[in-house]
């Protein structure tokens, strides 16, 4: 149902109520991130468990970078 002009001038604004702190999920990757220390590495099979580590570390602030392996058959990523 859409709304009119006159329900959206009439809705009530509200001042000073504080932001409320945003929860995230705790993942595997999350735990991984937060136990590595510059210059750990951790080898993944699939591209998308690679960049799963990779978002944890860069919600977390953390640099990092993440390389094909030799083999070519999976990925890893190092927290610089």
């Amino acid at each position: 149902m859409a709304r009119t002009r006159r329900d959206i001038e009439a809705l009530a604004i509200e001042k000073g109520l504080p932001v409320p702190k945003m929860r995230h999920r705790r993942t595997a990757a999350g735990f991984t991130a937060d136990k590595m220390q510059p210059g750990d590495s951790v080898r993944f099979e699939t591209r998308s468990d690679a960049l799963s580590l990779c978002n944890a570390l860069r919600y977390r602030n953390m640099k990092y970078t993440m390389r094909r392996t030799d083999s070519g058959t999976g990925y890893r990523v190092w927290r610089l």
